[in-house]
C-alpha cells in the first residue's frame, strides 16, 4: 500500500542539456503516478496542429500510489489540461474511464505537446506514468526533461 505520510516530498529541476539544472518547484505531498497497463503505438504526427488521437486507449495503473484521475472535456484536452508524461512524450486526454482499482482507460488523447514529437513511438507495458496536471503536480516545461540532478 501506499504510506502518505512517510513521502517527505523533492525538489524538481530541468534541463535542455542533462548538466545544467534550473529549479521549478517543491512538491511537499504525495503525487498522482503509476504505469501503463498495456502498450501504446505511435500514432501519424499532424504536421499543422495538434495531433488528436482518437483510435488508441492509453491503459494506466496507479495502484502505486494510489490515485485516481479524473475525465476533462475536449477542451481541457485541447489546452493540455490533462497532460501525462510517457516515455518522453506528452500527452493529454479526454475521458478517463475506470475499469478497476485505480485502472483507467483514457482516450481523446492529444499526442506530441511541447514538442515531443520523436518521443511518439510504440511505449511498452510497463512504462512510468506520471499525470503532469493539477494544482500539486509538476507542470513540465518545453523543454520537457524534468529530471532530478544526481
Amino acid at each position: 500500500g501506499v504510506d502518505h505520510l512517510k513521502w517527505g516530498g523533492c525538489n524538481v529541476y530541468a534541463s535542455y542539456d542533462g548538466t545544467t539544472y534550473q529549479y521549478l518547484d517543491r512538491i511537499l505531498g504525495p503525487s498522482r503516478m503509476g504505469v501503463l497497463q498495456g502498450g501504446l503505438a505511435a500514432y501519424p504526427v499532424n504536421p499543422t496542429g495538434q495531433t488528436i488521437d482518437q483510435t488508441s486507449t492509453l491503459a494506466v495503473d496507479l495502484t502505486m500510489s494510489g490515485a485516481t484521475l479524473l475525465s476533462g472535456t475536449q477542451s481541457d484536452a485541447l489546452a493540455l489540461n490533462t497532460a501525462c508524461y510517457v516515455d518522453g512524450e506528452i500527452i493529454a486526454y479526454e475521458t478517463a474511464t475506470l475499469t478497476g482499482p485505480n485502472t483507467y482507460a483514457l482516450t481523446y488523447l492529444v499526442r506530441d505537446a511541447y514538442g515531443t514529437e520523436a518521443q511518439n513511438v510504440f511505449h511498452q507495458p510497463g512504462s512510468m506514468f506520471p499525470p503532469t496536471g493539477g494544482k500539486r503536480e509538476l507542470i513540465v516545461p518545453p523543454c520537457h526533461q524534468a529530471q532530478v540532478p544526481r
